[in-house]
């Protein structure tokens, strides 16, 4: 519900009210959310291996599709600074 409510530009607090949570707590769980829907290894962490071209081309489109860069995180199961970097290169 969270994901989807920040999907359409709701605020926390806004959040907060339609869920009846505190604004703190929306933005608690929102960060958590962040963080952990990556694809993971077996072990439980986040991909580190360097970026395939599929990877490339699937960032890119996406990109191009409007999503925002931590939705793309979690699609590869990369951190959001590490698709930031790589998403600013192919800018250059």
């Amino acid at each position: 519900m969270v994901m989807n409510l920040k999907k359409s530009k709701a605020t926390n607090g806004t959040i907060g009210v339609y869920l009846d949570r505190t604004e703190k707590s929306v933005e608690s769980r929102w960060r958590e959310l962040r963080r952990g829907m990556g694809k993971r290894t077996s072990g439980g962490k986040i991909i580190t291996t360097a970026y395939t071209e599929e990877d490339i081309a699937l960032a890119k489109s996406l990109y191009d599709e409007g999503k925002y860069q931590w939705e793309i995180a979690n699609i590869l199961g990369r951190s959001e600074s590490s698709v930031g970097n790589m998403l600013a290169r192919l800018k250059k």
